[in-house]
């Protein structure tokens, strides 16, 4: 097939139009499948950068495969299926964003959102996200804030205890199920992706900020878990109504704390 995609971005354009939809369609994911022709109306180049995109995904979720994210996260039209098939088929397809993966281009908290911020802290394990929650809550001095923000520590320390067994058995089945593990990329981590600082760190670098942009934060992080806890608690076939009640008390101690702020 002939190649006739044509190439009028410039390599950082696509690089930053790649970036701006990855996290808008790993949002989105969470609702149900993409319907990439509702999307050619906002972003008129995306049968251009839907191959880097799908490729971000696949290597974001790690245990699927590009075809896997195709098939079962996206609906095409004939249009960006063919899009599709040429970039599989040339070898220089604007090339796979490097971005999620090189240490020289980690993202610094000047440049990302908060609620880009809030989502990649969400993706912490539970055990790292609670250690953060009671990092930041050390750092506060008003002790009603204090409380609460600890209090919401606790409820993702409960959550962690209802998931680590699981959670530890399916990563253990997955080293010795991948050959290139080395190369495999989580969607939860320990540390928050692609800041060069640790969550002790970024705790009190948070707590540091004035007090409209704190509040901002907390109410992002509570936002977003509590879209979480609505997506356990009534989850089909088997809801995870434990640890959707404890999702949900987090959520609510971190927006009563920025409601105080």
């Amino acid at each position: 097939m002939k190649n006739n995609i044509d190439y009028t971005l410039s390599e950082k354009e696509i690089e930053n139009k790649v970036k701006h939809w990855f996290w808008v369609f790993i949002r989105t994911l969470r609702e149900g499948q993409i319907d990439i022709s509702s999307y050619r109306k906002v972003e008129p180049n995306i049968d251009l950068i839907l191959n880097d995109i799908i490729t971000e995904i696949a290597d974001f979720s790690w245990y699927q495969t590009r075809e896997d994210v195709i098939k079962n996260d996206f609906i095409l039209d004939e249009q960006a299926k063919k899009a599709l098939e040429i970039a599989n088929q040339t070898s220089n397809t604007s090339s796979i964003v490097e971005w999620t993966i090189q240490e020289e281009e980690k993202d610094t908290l000047e440049n990302i959102s908060f609620e880009e911020l809030a989502e990649r802290i969400w993706d912490l394990y539970y055990d790292a996200l609670s250690f953060f929650l009671s990092e930041l809550s050390e750092n506060i001095d008003k002790t009603d804030i204090k409380k609460l923000i600890k209090e919401s520590s606790k409820n993702i320390e409960k959550a962690w205890d209802l998931c680590k067994i699981p959670t530890k058995e399916f990563i253990k089945k997955a080293e010795q199920d991948i050959k290139d593990w080395k190369d495999v990329y989580f969607k939860h981590t320990d540390e928050v992706k692609w800041l060069n600082i640790d969550k002790k760190e970024l705790a009190k670098i948070i707590w540091e900020l004035e007090e409209s942009k704190l509040k901002d934060f907390l109410e992002k992080l509570s936002n977003k878990m509590q879209k979480d806890w609505d997506a356990d608690y009534y989850r089909k076939p088997k809801p995870r109504e434990k640890l959707g009640t404890e999702l949900h008390a987090c959520a609510d101690k971190l927006k009563k704390a920025s409601e105080l702020i």
